[in-house]
């Protein structure tokens, strides 16, 4: 997912699903220029992942509690947005924090199996590229999974 993403080193990243903060660690060293804005459901490992990456020492990188709203729009927009998380489908409210030439690789599927999609926002709309199947936790949420399934 990453090395798809073509990281530029002043890019700004939105990271759906922080998880431990792994992967916003792994980002910030790639766009040491950039920002890295991470979000999370769950408030717990939301506040790990912060204490986690502020001890770290990590400065470039903002860890926000999820909301209904997919993403971070008050930070949009963005260069790149990588989701950590399956959906269902793509995500207008994703794709309308991307920016004219901005990048997202997402997995869509269903809860058991998903493709990894490549989408590159144009000023005509999207473009979107296949990067094979792959499987990950249900992203919940408006525009998303149901909590409760």
């Amino acid at each position: 997912m990453t090395e798809a993403l073509e990281l530029q080193p002043n890019d700004k990243v939105l990271e759906v699903g922080a998880g431990s903060g792994y992967q916003a660690a792994v980002l910030a060293e790639l766009v040491p220029e950039g920002d890295v804005v991470t979000v999370e459901l769950i408030r717990n490992l939301a506040e790990r992942a912060r204490k986690t990456l502020g001890g770290l020492g990590y400065k470039n990188v903002t860890v926000e509690d999820a909301t209904e709203i997919l993403g971070f729009p008050d930070g949009a927009c963005y260069n790149v947005i990588v989701v950590s998380a399956a959906t269902p489908t793509l995500c207008p409210s994703l794709i309308a924090q991307l920016r004219v030439g901005g990048r997202m690789v997402v997995p869509v599927g269903d809860r058991d199996q998903q493709e990894l999609i490549y989408v590159l926002r144009t000023s005509e709309g999207i473009s979107l590229r296949m990067l094979g199947f792959c499987r990950f936790v249900p992203l919940v949420g408006r525009e998303a999974f149901p909590s409760s399934s």
